[in-house]
C-alpha cells in the first residue's frame, strides 16, 4: 500500500492486519532509480531509454523547463559514463554494479549554471531517499510482504509524488524479471491515486498486471481523475455518491455509455442521494450495476472479534 494520509498506517490497523509499515522518511526506499530495467527477451538494459524516462517523471513533477531538463540529462548522462557503463544498450553482468542516485547531485554541482536545478531537486538528494547500491534482495523482501509504504512524512506533495512514481518504476522493473506465473500472487493499493495517474508505469502496470500475478486497488475521490487507460483496465468499478455534473457525466458514460435519456438520469438520481457507505458497483458479474452497502472496516473487525 502506498500511504499518503496515514490512512494505513495508524498501529492498530496494521497490527491487527498484520503489516509491516516501511516509512519512507527514515532511511529511503530500498531500490536505485539508476539501475534501468532489463528487457527479458534480449537480456539488454538500455541506459538512454531509461534516462528519459527518469527524467520525464521529474520534469513533470518539480515543472522543470527546457534547459533545466536537459542539464538533468546530461548529468545521468555522466553517472553512467562514470561507472563505465555509457549510454548504449548492453547485458549487464550478474553482479553489476550502478552508482547511486546521489551521485547526480555531486555532478549537477560541479557547474553553478545548474544551482537553480540543484534549489528544485534538493530535498530528493538531502533526504537520501533511496539505496546506495543495487539493493535487489531489499526490494524483493520489501515487496513479498504485506506493507505499507508510509509517505506522509515526507515534506511535500512533489517528494511524495516522486518517490511514489519511482517506486512504481522499480516495481515494474522488479516484475519484469520474475516468472509470470498468471495467478495472482500480490496487490497493490493506490489511495489518492490522482497523484500517480501520470506516471508512464501506471498503464503497464494495470495492462500487464495479470500476467504478473499482480492486482491493483486504484482509489481516488473524483472519477474523471482517472484516464481512460487506467479506469478501462479495472474489472470491477465502485461508485459512491457524487454531486458533481462532469464527475456525474463520467459515471453515466462509464455505467450505461450515454448521459442522456431515462435511465442516464434514473442514475444520477441514485448518485446524488445515495447515503454515506452505500455504492453501485459495477463487473462482468453486475451489469449495468447493482447497489450495496459497505460495512466499514471497524465494524467488520468488531465482528470478527465477537
Amino acid at each position: 500500500m502506498l500511504d499518503f494520509k496515514d490512512d494505513y498506517s495508524q498501529p492498530d490497523y496494521t497490527d491487527t492486519e498484520g503489516l509491516t509499515t516501511h516509512d519512507a522518511s527514515l532511511g529511503g526506499l530500498p531500490f536505485n532509480p539508476m539501475i534501468p530495467p532489463v528487457d527479458p527477451q534480449s537480456g539488454h538494459a538500455s541506459p538512454m531509454s531509461h534516462i528519459y524516462q527518469l527524467v520525464g517523471i521529474v520534469r513533470r513533477i518539480y515543472k522543470l523547463g527546457d534547459q533545466q531538463a536537459f542539464r538533468l540529462r546530461e548529468a545521468l548522462k555522466e553517472v553512467y559514463e562514470i561507472q563505465g557503463i555509457g549510454t548504449r544498450p548492453f547485458i549487464p553482468s550478474e553482479n553489476q554494479l550502478y552508482l547511486p542516485f546521489e551521485s547526480v547531485n555531486d555532478v549537477l554541482r560541479r557547474s553553478k549554471e545548474n544551482e537553480a536545478l540543484l534549489g528544485r531537486l534538493s530535498t530528493i538528494f538531502d533526504l537520501n531517499l533511496f539505496a546506495s547500491s543495487q539493493e535487489e534482495i531489499a526490494f524483493a523482501e520489501l515487496v513479498g510482504h504485506s506493507t505499507v509504504i508510509r509517505l506522509s512524512q515526507l515534506p511535500g506533495d512533489e517528494v511524495k509524488n516522486a518517490v511514489a512514481e519511482f517506486f512504481l518504476m522499480a516495481l515494474h522493473n522488479h516484475l519484469l524479471r520474475l516468472p509470470h506465473p498468471h495467478a495472482l500472487r500480490r496487490l497493490l493499493v493506490l489511495d489518492e491515486a490522482w497523484r500517480l495517474v501520470q506516471s508512464p508505469f501506471m498503464e503497464p502496470l494495470m495492462r500487464e498486471g495479470r500476467a504478473f500475478g499482480l492486482g491493483m486497488i486504484v482509489a481516488t475521490q473524483f472519477p474523471k481523475d482517472l484516464p481512460d487507460a487506467v479506469a478501462g483496465n479495472t474489472a470491477t468499478r465502485l461508485f459512491f455518491s457524487q454531486a458533481g455534473s462532469d464527475n456525474i457525466r463520467e459515471i453515466q458514460r462509464t455505467i450505461i455509455g450515454k448521459t442522456s435519456g431515462a435511465d442516464a438520469e434514473h442514475l444520477a438520481a441514485i448518485l446524488r442521494q445515495m447515503p454515506p457507505l452505500t455504492c453501485l458497483v459495477q463487473n462482468s458479474q453486475y451489469r449495468p450495476y447493482i447497489r450495496t452497502a459497505v460495512v466499514p472496516y471497524f465494524e467488520r473487525v468488531a465482528d470478527t472479534a465477537g
